[in-house]
């Protein structure tokens, strides 16, 4: 120092090769005497004389020896020279035109004569990032090479997350057609249905006029690009088949004669005598009656739906893609399997089939009595009334198919299918004898006509279908749909048509459960996301801390802050970049085998390629989370202290920190960012929020509802780790309380780790609460989904099977169950039915001229439109328990059961009533009656009423198979007895064994076996005429399907999850470990063996793994029990929650097993491969 004053050093590297001359100028303060110096000669040590890391000399120039006399204010400054100068000391730099490198003689630096052009500005700022990014990557890769096994653990994490991801997300781009598979079980592959309106007096369609509207690619004018493709259907005419082999007379020999099914056997003079005696036996039965082949066959014939299709228009329709049969030939019929197990029948066999003509089509009737002028009062050429409606066909069995194959519901049972085209020119070879040969002649004309009259025209919107209803956004596919078929019926006839939209209106009724399943991804995906991000985080912070020195050294000899942090983000990058394109490769080759899988699963036709989405999300996991996860890295290395950086004598561990906080800080991030981040969710709610309702757009409603979730579920887990501490406490003394015979001074060093590893730890711990809470929680709203779905299943039939009937006659009046007697012959008679019951058709709709009934106060100021139903006694008893829920009972009733109360003196006036009116109507009070009134049509004069006061049984907020609600509902209903109900009627039946009943419940015995429900099952099928029948399993199985699948996916993620928090446990205690080496190798002089050295660690892992697994479930429970609760309230379901112990097994073996795995690679490290003197050194 000269003159007192202080001197500041200005250092100066010159550009080069590695290991280029450090250069250093002393300049006084007061412009005085220069002093140069060159350093390079003297290599500068590290602290106390120690030789410098070998990890670290390789990669650091030599330092630049720093004067004692500097002050502590004054700053280093390295300045890279030009490669011309190496070699060049620093008095030859000042002497030598000092002009050219910017600094006077003087070592003052001198301002540039012109300003360099923008070109020479950028050239050498891409120089110099170059430059640096070169130092970078060779540093990320050194780093690479040093540690292979964090490297390739931060690697296989971003592998597995851009993998699943990209997988993930071409499955859910799919996932609104494994719901479209349901719903087409359910209705068959049919887009939409073109029916007559009410206008139409016929019912039918003339399909010849829709295809000269609308031609597709198989009429005239059409083109094989054309947009329209529909075919005509006939579904559900009643059929009965008969077996020609149980039928007296029948020649097998001659299995299509067509007078047999009227007439009995053909006239034969050259026949025996006994069989002259039985052709005349057979005529004599089937003289003048319509019932020849109910007298002449020994079996009593088999009630059946006969669908009419059109194979080659359904081909194209794609109406029925399993359906692999060709065109069905004429006088041939494809059965489904039961009805030829019932019929005992096979391929080639015959039946004779009994249709009505009128149902078949009047229309061609009609037509050919017209053109043959055949007067109905003629008795010489008109046939008798008896012959006219009636249509006997023997066919030959072409096939036999398991179900309908997609042509409709699939569930369905006694289906036959013939050929649409072919029929009435069949029909006509087949007339009654009574016909005349003109009128034969004349009808077969008329089969070239066929399509003039059809009941249903089946439309698909496009080739291939699922592409229609491909999306996420179910109110934009249904927005489409409409506006599809209001086109088509414009064109057709507005007034004059109805269509339907059954596959549409099927999924509406689980866009809910579709909805959540793409919400269950989305969570997955967040999940895998912070995984991810949390373990390059702690991989990067492990590199950060075990490189504090080389850092350090690195920023004394001159390395500027965005080097640092471009070296951070490079080092993140190393990790993702590979794992990026790998992930990628390998995502779409799996996409390619699960696309196959789901293809086959769906009967569609699914790209190989992954989705834009899929790459996209891919892309984000593998880039922009390693650059997130490197911000607190980054951080780290920039606030490093270089004094204690550079002391690596100093303990690591910090039993203690100070934080000092400055009292004028004009911004806070942190709260800035807290605030941005409650004011955005609170812009959300309070906008978005009412928007998803109004629109009924569940897709955006599920995508609030699951930032909320992460936002709850995140906070209630830093709620929580305020209690990790005190579970930490209580998990250490039970686990030592339990293994006595440990050493006693375990649970002190125990207690010392988790204290002085408490920061790390905490973070460990709140990321696995984290995982777990979601995990569980994933998995208890699942089982709710499923759980609502199947109980709405089950609610909506009660018992085992279910027979149900919407026949009515011609005059539109219910015809009821026509089997009624043999049903309750059958159930009395079979021992594993344990019980039935019957239920009425609605008030309302046993007459044609009911116009609907409604309920109101006496006041008459409040109504609702109510059905009413009588229910035969045992009715709730039969059905399963915990569909009916009663808000409260008549405590004046004695404890009858709610069905024996129906049938009790007070219940005769009393009805079932929905526990909404019980507010509404003030009915406070169970002998406070209110008004139940039927309207009927009165032609010429103002509708005719009847009213009848009725009193409340009971308030029911659920009930099996009807409606019955809290709130106010559309239509509910009143379940009165049947005596009760043949008093509304009026008159109109006399006795209750005339109402009309439209269900039949059975009930089986609980111990019945599989063999003897479908036994009962095939029982019960074949005594029916036209009514369904419905199974509880059948209607089961494809819920049960999306359960397993659930299940398996949930257990997959749960093992992805465990072992991506296994690598963040493992990488925490790698670090705890190495931070503490000089501890164990004082702790194994003092004695301690290295099995205890293990122990100890793995109790500190056991400890923390089940203090985060209490935390995650408790969390993840709580939530999903708040889920529960929600959807009991929005659905009326009341769903029991329940705890998902087999999910909470799973997760505590896997942690104890991580606990133990992550800690043997870090102890066998420090104790087993190092010797004890070099780690007390260390």
């Amino acid at each position: 120092m000269e003159n007192g004053k202080e001197n500041q050093f200005e250092g100066k590297a010159i550009r080069g090769a590695p290991g280029a001359i450090q250069t250093g100028r002393l300049v006084d303060n007061a412009g005085g005497r220069v002093a140069a110096s060159n350093f390079a000669s003297t290599p500068t040590s590290a602290t106390h004389n120690e030789p410098p890391n070998s990890a670290t000399a390789p990669l650091l120039p030599q330092l630049q020896q720093q004067p004692n006399h500097q002050s502590r204010g004054s700053r280093d400054k390295l300045i890279p020279a030009s490669p011309s100068s190496a070699g060049t000391t620093v008095a030859e730099l000042a002497s030598n035109k000092p002009q050219s490198m910017g600094w006077t003689k003087d070592g003052l630096k001198q301002k540039p004569t012109s300003q360099r052009s923008r070109t020479d500005s950028l050239n050498l700022y891409l120089r110099t990032f170059s430059s640096h990014l070169h130092l970078t990557a060779v540093q990320a890769w050194r780093e690479a090479i040093r540690n292979k096994g964090q490297y390739l653990l931060g690697f296989g994490v971003v592998l597995i997350a851009v993998t699943v991801t990209a997988v993930l997300m071409g499955v859910v781009s799919y996932a609104s057609l494994i719901f479209l598979g349901l719903a087409e079980y359910s209705v068959g592959e049919i887009d939409m249905q073109l029916s007559a309106s009410d206008v139409v007096i016929s019912g039918r369609v003339n399909y010849t006029r829709v295809c000269e509207i609308l031609p597709s690619a198989l009429d005239p004018g059409g083109t094989p690009s054309s947009p329209y493709i529909h075919s005509p259907r006939m579904p559900d005419l009643d059929a009965s088949l008969y077996v020609p082999a149980t039928c007296r007379g029948w020649n097998p020999s001659a299995p299509s004669e067509k007078t047999f099914p009227y007439t009995g056997m053909p006239v034969d003079p050259t026949a025996s005598p006994d069989q002259q005696a039985l052709i005349t036996s057979t005529r004599a039965d089937c003289n003048q009656t319509s019932a020849c082949l109910d007298r002449l066959c020994s079996r009593l014939p088999l009630r059946a739906k006969l669908q009419l299709i059109d194979t080659e228009r359904d081909r194209r329709a794609l109406i029925g893609k399993a359906w692999t049969l060709d065109r069905i030939p004429k006088g041939s019929v494809v059965l489904k399997d039961d009805v030829a197990q019932n019929l005992r029948l096979g391929v080639g066999d015959y039946v004779i089939l009994s249709v009505s003509w009128a149902s078949l089509s009047w229309y061609h009737m009609r037509r050919a009595i017209q053109e043959t002028r055949i007067v109905r009062n003629s008795t010489a050429f008109s046939p008798p009334i008896y012959a006219r409606d009636l249509l006997n066909i023997p066919v030959r069995i072409h096939a036999i198919v398991p179900n309908s194959l997609g042509k409709l519901n699939q569930g369905r049972q006694s289906l036959i299918f013939m050929e649409y085209d072919s029929i009435i020119d069949l029909a006509a070879d087949h007339l009654h004898p009574w016909f005349r040969e003109d009128f034969t002649q004349q009808m077969k004309l008329l089969a070239n006509a066929v399509y003039h009259s059809v009941p249903q025209v089946l439309f698909t919107r496009q080739i291939p279908r699922f592409q229609s209803y491909a999306g996420g956004d179910f109110n934009q596919v249904a927005s489409a749909f409409l506006e599809w078929g209001s086109n088509i019926r414009y064109r057709v006839g507005f007034s004059t048509t109805w269509v339907g939209l059954p596959v549409l209106a099927n999924l509406a009724s689980t866009e809910q459960l579709s909805a959540f399943v793409g919400l269950i991804m989305s969570l997955i995906i967040v999940i895998l996301g912070g995984l991810s991000a949390f373990l390059i985080y702690c991989l990067l912070m492990v590199s950060v801390e075990t490189k504090t020195f080389e850092l350090a050294v690195l920023r004394m000899v001159g390395m500027q802050r965005e080097t640092v942090l471009l070296l951070i983000v490079i080092q993140a990058l190393s990790y993702s970049m590979p794992a990026l394109i790998l992930g990628l490769l390998l995502g779409q080759g799996m996409f390619v085998y699960v696309g196959t899988v789901l293809a086959d699963l769906l009967g569609i036709t699914i790209s190989p390629i992954l989705p834009g989405q899929s790459i996209l999300i891919g892309l984000f996991m593998g880039l922009v989370v390693p650059i997130v996860s490197s911000i607190a890295p980054i951080q780290r290395a920039l606030g490093m202290n270089l004094h204690d950086s550079l002391d690596r004598y100093r303990p690591v561990v910090k039993a203690t920190t100070v934080t000092i906080e400055r009292s004028n800080v004009g911004f806070d991030p942190l709260m800035g960012v807290i605030g941005f981040i409650l004011a955005f969710l609170g812009f959300g709610i309070y906008y978005f929020l009412p928007l998803a309702l109004l629109n009924n757009n569940l897709g955006l409603l599920f995508n609030i509802f699951l930032v909320i979730l992460i936002g709850m579920v995140t906070g209630l887990v830093f709620l929580g780790s305020n209690f990790l501490q005190l579970l930490e406490s209580m998990f250490t003394s039970v686990m030592f309380g339990i293994l006595f015979m440990e050493n006693r001074s375990m649970p002190t060093l125990v207690d010392r780790n988790l204290l002085s590893h408490r920061g790390r730890n905490r973070k460990t711990s709140m990321l696995y609460a984290l995982s777990l809470s979601f995990i569980i929680f994933i998995s208890v709203t699942a089982t709710i989904e499923v759980g609502s779905l199947q109980y709405t299943t089950r609610r909506s039939i009660g018992v085992d099977f279910m027979v149900y009937s919407d026949y009515v006659d011609a005059s539109n009046e219910p015809m009821g169950i026509s089997a009624r007697a043999s049903l309750e012959r059958y159930a009395k008679d079979t021992a594993v039915i344990s019980g039935t019951a019957w239920v009425t058709w609605p008030l309302e709709q046993i007459s044609s001229k009911s116009i609907g009934t409604q309920i109101s106060n006496f006041g008459r100021l409040e109504f609702a439109s109510q059905n009413i139903y009588g229910v035969s006694p045992g009715f709730y008893d039969l059905m399963g328990t915990g569909f009916l829920t009663v808000d409260q009972y008549d405590p004046a009733m004695p404890a009858y059961s709610p069905s024996e109360q129906l049938y009790t003196k007070k219940g005769v006036y009393s009805a079932v009533t929905g526990n909404y009116y019980k507010d509404q109507y003030s009915l406070q009070a169970y002998d406070q009656p209110y008004l139940v009134t039927a309207r009927y049509d009165n032609p010429g004069s103002l509708p005719k009423r009847s009213v009848w006061p009725m009193w409340p049984l009971f308030f029911a907020k659920t009930s099996p198979v009807f409606t019955h609600s809290d709130f106010p509902n559309r239509k509910q209903d009143l379940l009165v007895s049947i005596p009760t109900f043949l008093n509304l009627t009026q008159g109109r039946y006399a006795s209750v064994q005339d109402l009309p009943y439209r269900w039949f419940f059975v009930k089986l015995a609980p111990g019945a076996t599989r063999v003897e429900y479908n036994r009962v099952k095939r029982e019960l099928q074949a005594q029916l005429a036209f009514e369904d029948l419905y199974d509880i399993q059948e209607m089961l199985r494809g819920s049960n399907q999306a359960m397993d699948t659930l299940s398996m996916v949930f257990e997959i993620v749960t093992a992805l999850v465990m072992l991506i928090t296994f690598f963040s446990l493992n990488t925490s205690f790698y670090v705890n470990v190495t931070e503490q080496a000089k501890e164990i190798g004082i702790l194994r002089a003092l004695g301690l063996s290295r099995l205890g050295i293990l122990r100890l660690y793995f109790y500190e892992s056991l400890v923390l793994v089940l203090s985060s697994v209490v935390l995650g479930c408790s969390i993840g429970t709580m939530i999903g029990w708040t889920i529960a609760a929600q959807r009991t309230v929005l659905t009326e379901t009341p769903i029991t929650f329940q705890f998902p112990t087999r999910q909470v097994l799973i997760v505590v073996s896997l942690s104890i097993a991580s606990a133990f795995f992550s800690t043997i690679s870090p102890v066998y490290m420090v104790v087993y491969r190092r010797p004890l003197v070099r780690v007390l050194k260390e």
